[in-house]
């Protein structure tokens, strides 16, 4: 169903953000980077006669090196927020589709994953190309996640040479690539509200997913032989150089 695949869609999103790597490397024999984050993430649905609403609110601190978006042993928080409209009665289509990104004015992490909170408030933003237009509007999210379920902790790593990862090409191409994961999370419970011009979106909402997640990830590329080559670089086609 459609709810059941947004109610991934915010996770997704985010830890694909993660694990891209920037093209700013020099020449050299390996490529390291590093990332450490904390997340905090839900995805609310309401249903009025024909029209569904999601909104889905992630709030995150992250550092690192050699990562993006952030490049910083300093903490970065981030708060993202989208919010769709769609008319179930006419095949699904989309009324409104708006996302916003912005510094929260507080975020707080229990590293014991008892509970977190997010404070800001976010300028909203259709994307033409992806949907109707819209006037930009703003959300006043006040939020806390409280644990409630048992931690489920997952290590992965993976070591490989294959150069293509769905559209991101790694340049030069034959290289010898390992990924290291590690990855806790906590589902929660989500209480606070959602703002829009006096409106509580949260009244009559109900919480499809929420958890509180802790992970970090490093990456390290060896070039062949030593040889020190261009530097690693991304490219989004197969005529990469």
């Amino acid at each position: 169903m459609r709810l059941n695949k947004l109610s991934a869609v915010s996770i997704l999103i985010f830890l694909m953000a993660m694990t891209w790597m920037t093209s700013g490397a020099m020449s050299q024999t390996d490529f390291h980077s590093l990332a450490v984050f904390t997340l905090a993430t839900t995805v609310f649905v309401r249903q009025q006669g024909c029209d569904a609403f999601v909104l889905g609110v992630d709030a995150s601190e992250q550092h690192g090196f050699n990562t993006f978006p952030v490049n910083s042993n300093q903490p970065t928080q981030f708060l993202r927020v989208g919010l769709a409209h769609f008319d179930t009665c006419n095949n699904d289509q989309v009324i409104l589709d708006a996302k916003g990104f912005v510094v929260p004015d507080s975020y707080q992490f229990d590293s014991s994953f008892g509970s977190a909170n997010v404070n800001g408030t976010v300028e909203m933003q259709c994307d033409p190309t992806e949907g109707p237009r819209c006037e930009p509007f703003p959300l006043e999210v006040h939020l806390t996640w409280t644990g409630v379920g048992e931690i489920t902790r997952v290590n992965a790593g993976v070591v490989g040479g294959d150069s293509h990862v769905g559209n991101i090409v790694a340049c030069p191409s034959n290289f010898l690539g390992k990924l290291t994961a590690a990855e806790s999370a906590r589902p929660a419970q989500v209480t606070g509200e959602v703002d829009s011009e006096g409106t509580d979106l949260l009244t009559g909402a109900t919480v499809l997913s929420a958890f509180l997640v802790k992970g970090s990830e490093i990456k390290l590329q060896v070039f062949p032989n030593g040889e020190a080559g261009p530097g690693f670089c991304l490219c989004t086609t197969p005529d990469c150089s």
